[in-house]
C-alpha cells in the first residue's frame, strides 16, 4: 500500500497565513507559499482585486508577477498557492484551479466559517478533480 508523505508548514507560517485570512474578512484572500531546501519558508498576500470581493477572487498580473519575482528574488520556488473563504468550507471550487494563477500547484485552502478554530486544508488537482493531501504542522 502506498501512502502519500505528509506536507509540512511550520506553525509560524500558518499562523501568518490564517492571520491574513482572517484581516481580509469578510472578503477571499489569496496569496503565494514559498519554499527553499529545507521546506516553505515564506508567505506573500495577493491583492484580490475582484468587483466582489466578498465571493470572488481575482489578481491583476502585476501581482502575480510581482509574486513571482518576489519569490526568485529571494531564491525561492513556489510551494503552494493560498485562497480563503470567508463563508464556506476549506474544499476548493471548481473555478479555483481553474481561474488560480498556479493551476498545477499545491492549493491551501482556508475556511473561517468554522466555530473558533479556522480550518486550513490542501488539494493537488489530478487530472479535473481536486485531491486533498495531509497537510501537518511543525512547531
Amino acid at each position: 500500500m502506498v501512502t502519500e508523505a505528509a506536507l509540512i508548514l511550520p506553525r509560524r507560517l500558518v499562523l501568518r497565513i490564517l492571520a491574513a485570512a482572517q484581516n481580509s474578512a469578510p472578503n477571499r484572500m489569496g496569496g503565494v507559499v514559498g519554499h527553499d531546501a529545507d521546506g516553505p519558508v515564506a508567505f506573500m498576500q495577493l491583492r484580490n482585486g475582484a468587483p466582489q470581493p466578498e465571493t470572488q477572487l481575482v489578481h491583476a498580473s502585476g501581482d502575480i508577477q510581482a509574486a513571482r519575482f518576489g519569490l526568485d528574488g529571494r531564491g525561492l520556488g513556489l510551494w503552494a498557492y493560498v485562497v480563503s473563504y470567508p463563508a464556506s468550507a476549506a474544499e476548493p471550487k471548481a473555478e479555483d484551479f481553474r481561474n488560480s494563477p498556479y493551476p498545477d500547484a499545491l492549493h491551501l485552502v482556508i475556511s473561517l466559517s468554522t466555530k473558533g478554530v479556522l480550518e486550513m486544508r490542501a488539494w493537488r488537482r489530478l487530472g479535473t478533480e481536486p485531491h486533498e493531501c495531509v497537510l501537518k504542522i511543525k512547531d
